[in-house]
């Protein structure tokens, strides 16, 4: 039998506007790989519409406390109609993406008895 403990409910981080995709998600899988969680990836979805890319990615990284007794996080990034913009950062050409971002974080533990 398992009993679980609810640590996040439905925590929400939204943003609007310019950010790198690709730093976003190795910001994310660093922030995991520091804590010592095992990430696995659940679901990846990028879907491209008329108004921009549609993005989903949801991440369950785990890790094992003790034997009986383990963490969840839950993260589901999605992000609408994304679209790629050429901008100059400190005199540097970068193609970066603009759009909407959602960031969905649950937790919770384990204790099996």
């Amino acid at each position: 039998m398992a009993e679980k403990k609810i640590l996040i409910d439905d925590k929400r981080i939204y943003f609007s506007g310019v950010f790198n995709l690709k730093k976003l998600f190795a910001e994310i899988n660093q922030a995991i790989v520091e804590r010592g969680y095992k990430s696995v990836e659940k679901k990846s979805e990028d879907v491209i519409t008329p108004t921009g890319r549609q993005i989903y990615l949801e991440l369950r990284p785990m890790k094992d406390f003790e034997s009986d007794f383990a963490g969840m996080v839950k993260i589901r990034v999605k992000m609408y109609d994304v679209k790629e913009k050429a901008m100059e950062i400190d005199g540097i050409n970068q193609k970066l993406e603009y759009g909407n971002v959602l960031i969905i974080i649950d937790a919770w533990t384990t204790i099996w008895t």
